[in-house]
């Protein structure tokens, strides 16, 4: 934090204002939030083998994707123990969860940009982040499943959220702040030793003639 520029840092200098974004850093971060979002997603994913497997299996390798099918049974009942998810239910959740939406969105009423003004912070990037389950934005760049794939009242959820000033403002987060990224398979590739070494001749040359 020190070492980022002004305009970059998360944290504000006025005491009052970090006061009031740690205090809603917090919020978000606890078990009535974020705990809640955890165990509705594992919830609703550990419903389907396939569904768990289209998110489970994301970015790992081929021999723990074999793995996950074969043992699903085992991963399911370990996801279920240590995330306590037998304590509460969808519904349970979504309860603690329209709760925060609802905060968020009444303390976004007023028109501000941001949770405590103009800056973006980490409270702002703590519910963006940990919202992201229950909207699904495309910006998220991490594992997450696409709108299409998840179960029907998955996606009755998703849209109610979405339609909040809270589930708008984490969008506008994500586009403004996280732009979309490409897919790996659209990225160059990096260039192997022979090219590194002509490249870099290259640009010795053109040095020497200046």
């Amino acid at each position: 934090e020190k070492r980022c520029l002004p305009q970059d840092r998360l944290l504000p200098a006025d005491d009052e204002q970090l006061d009031k974004v740690l205090e809603l850093y917090y919020q978000f971060t606890d078990d009535f939030f974020a705990g809640m979002v955890e165990k509705y997603m594992y919830n609703m994913l550990l419903t389907s083998k396939t569904l768990a497997g289209k998110v489970l299996k994301q970015n790992i390798p081929s021999s723990e994707k074999d793995f996950f099918f074969l043992h699903f049974p085992g991963i399911k009942k370990a996801l279920t123990l240590n995330y306590e998810l037998q304590e509460n239910n969808t519904d349970e959740c979504m309860a603690e969860i329209r709760k925060v939406f609802d905060k968020v969105s009444q303390l976004l009423a007023d028109g501000r940009k941001y949770f405590t003004g103009d800056q973006f912070t980490l409270a702002d990037l703590a519910f963006a982040a940990i919202a992201a389950p229950m909207i699904l934005p495309e910006e998220y760049g991490g594992v997450l499943p696409r709108i299409n794939q998840v179960p029907d009242a998955y996606r009755t959820h998703i849209t109610e959220l979405r339609a909040t000033p809270a589930g708008q403002f984490a969008f506008m987060l994500y586009q403004a702040n996280r732009p979309s990224m490409l897919p790996q398979s659209e990225i160059p590739e990096e260039p192997g030793f022979m090219k590194k070494a002509i490249s870099g001749l290259l640009i010795n040359l053109k040095k020497k003639q200046y």
